[in-house]
């Protein structure tokens, strides 16, 4: 090949490069649909609040949930803290949980009861205001997969 030949070569190469490399990777696929619906429970004054997830996997693949749902929740001053029904911050583990097939689905359910930590890690009533609740779902060695917010406002 000629000197000039390996020039145009390569002018030609750098303008496609110039046209294509520069692209933004699509992002991945949705493997996992994650729908949240938010209730109030009769049961008590003020009523609990329950957050209903549902994870659905719309892959064509199986897909092993690892340890399935977190909730998280902020309260009006942006700072989380603990409820009695154990949320915590989403964690990702490294066991295989069970396999949901293409279609399939996983839920799963959490209350607020209007137990509150303060600042210095003590149980006390939730101030009012809005809250807002992070779910996440999470697969084995894969890390998260889906997440969603909803809010509510207490009491």
């Amino acid at each position: 090949m000629t000197a000039a030949r390996v020039t145009r070569a390569i002018l030609i190469a750098s303008s496609v490069c110039s046209l294509r490399c520069g692209d933004v990777a699509a992002p991945p696929p949705q493997r996992v649909q994650l729908d949240l619906q938010l209730d109030r429970l009769p049961t008590a004054s003020p009523p609990p609040v329950q957050i209903s997830a549902t994870a659905t996997n719309v892959s064509a693949a199986p897909i092993a949930i690892a340890c399935g749902f977190r909730f998280q929740v902020r309260g009006p001053d942006g700072i989380s803290s603990y409820d009695n029904g154990g949320i915590g911050p989403p964690v990702v583990c490294g066991y295989p949980g069970p396999t949901t097939p293409p279609g399939g689905g996983r839920t799963a359910s959490w209350q607020f009861l209007g137990n509150w930590f303060d600042a210095n890690g003590e149980p006390a009533p939730a101030p009012p205001g809005t809250y807002v609740v992070l779910a996440t779902v999470s697969e084995a060695y894969g890390g998260v997969v889906a997440q969603k917010t909803i809010t509510f406002v207490w009491p």
